[in-house]
Parts: structure tokens; sequence; C-alpha cells
């Protein structure tokens, strides 16, 4: 919410921080535990499900995004890191057959 009616009835129950921020039709969360957190998905990820995530990432992509410092990493690396878990979810999910 940005301003105006949505701030006025939004007031007492949510702070100003979000009342007032900018909009974004994708919100983030910048904070480095959120990276620290994504990062440890991650890597879980690669590491289970018999390495089928491994078989279908680019490791040295995902690598330097895993050995980024969590207040350093980038919005890209993030996405990437994300697309990693979602990946291992939906593997995991719905079992498809795949050959590599």
């Amino acid at each position: 919410m940005r301003g105006g009616l949505a701030a006025a009835v939004g007031a007492g129950l949510a702070p100003p921080s979000v009342l007032w921020r900018a909009e974004n039709h994708y919100p983030a969360i910048h904070h480095p535990d959120y990276n620290r957190g994504l990062q440890k998905l991650a890597r879980e990820a690669l590491d289970a499900a018999g390495g089928r995530v491994r078989d279908l990432v680019d490791e040295r992509v995902v690598g330097s995004c895993l050995t980024t410092e969590p207040e350093r990493l980038e919005w890209g690396h993030r996405l990437r890191l994300e697309r990693v878990v979602d990946l291992a979810l939906w593997l995991d999910h719905y079992r498809p057959e795949i050959t590599v």
C-alpha cells in the first residue's frame, strides 16, 4: 500500500514502513537471515533426492550463489537459489521420470 486511502485504512494495523513504502509488484525480503536460510535450503536441495536437482542445474552458477556472503547476495543470485528450491519441491511432489 502506498499512502492515501490505503494508509488511512491500514493505520494502526500495519507499521508505517509498510503503509508508506514504494509500490513493488514483487516485494522481497532484504534481510541477510533470509539469504542465509535460502542458501541452506538450496544446499539441502542439491544434496537430496538422489542428486536429481544437481543433474538439472548448472553447479558453476549455483555454486557462486552458495558461497557468496549472505549480506552480499544479489537479487539475481537469490532468484537462482529460489528456483533450485522450487525445482526440488516440484520434483519431490510430482516425481517425474527424467532422463539426462
